[in-house]
């Protein structure tokens, strides 16, 4: 069973966890999620078993004590200060949307530390109808609508036949939902109102992979493209069938990462 960390400083704690024996770092940065993954380590180790043997994979969850107004900058700074806290002045970033903005910060703000970045289902920036979208997430979290939020956030990101099958699971999720974790996602999911990276994007100078889902229900296929086309020399692939999660469902998703980080 995988071991849940703590980095822990005055007024900061982050939860983290690692696994793999490489010596190289590579570091997840996972999505927005209404409950923490530190709960699923032992199901992401298996995903990623292929990183194991060349890489130290560290998976970090938001810091614990946030407020609102917390920013995709502070995201990024905190991970910055965690990676400082282990020692780790190199790494290999793999970010799944909201993970992917803050993978993108990081890379442009302190390129020294990103010596690759894969970049899944993510967007530079956010606007029109996904701002309102969010929007009436938050406000289901800010009423205590659990039973309401959980199917209306996993529909954008499952395929409905996904989440068809699964559904009696998801739906149940809801029940062990608690007040902090409604209050926590109101405020992560708050940061992404807005958020726009695009101008700042030419600055990144590390190889990048972005790869998108054209049947993404959420971003849509384009904010891939968009993506691929904003950072210099960066490569892209697209799914086809597996939406927003392809990060979860798509075949040798991980396979081509790790091709990515290697060669």
């Amino acid at each position: 069973m995988i071991k849940i960390e703590s980095i822990t400083e005055p007024g900061f704690r982050m939860d983290y966890f690692r696994f793999g024996t490489g010596k190289n770092n590579m570091v997840i940065i996972p999505g927005l999620s209404i409950q923490s993954v530190m709960p699923f380590a032992d199901l992401i180790e298996r995903d990623y078993f292929v990183f194991s043997r060349d890489f130290t994979i560290y998976v970090f969850d938001r810091r614990y004590d946030i407020t609102p107004g917390y920013s995709i900058n502070d995201m990024a700074d905190d991970t910055v200060r965690a990676l400082e806290f282990l020692n780790i002045d190199k790494a290999y970033i793999f970010g799944a949307s909201q993970g992917g903005m803050i993978g993108m910060v990081m890379a442009v703000c302190h390129p020294e530390l990103v010596v690759k970045i894969a970049l899944g289902s993510t967007a530079a920036r956010i606007s029109g109808e996904l701002n309102s979208r969010i929007s009436q997430w938050i406000e289901l979290a800010r009423l205590g609508k659990a039973e309401e939020l959980v199917p209306a956030f996993s529909k954008m990101i499952y395929p409905a036949e996904v989440y068809e099958k699964s559904k009696d699971i998801i739906l149940n999720s809801a029940k062990h939902i608690t007040a902090g974790d409604l209050k926590r996602f109101e405020i992560l999911a708050g940061s992404l109102i807005d958020f726009d990276i695009t101008g700042k994007l030419g600055a990144l100078n590390c190889p990048a992979f972005v790869i998108g889902s054209l049947d993404d229900e959420l971003l849509g296929g384009e904010s891939s493209r968009e993506l691929h086309g904003l950072i210099p020399g960066s490569e892209l692939f697209m799914y086809n069938g597996y939406g927003h999660a392809a990060y979860d469902l798509a075949p040798e998703y991980k396979e081509k990462m790790f091709s990515f980080f290697m060669k």
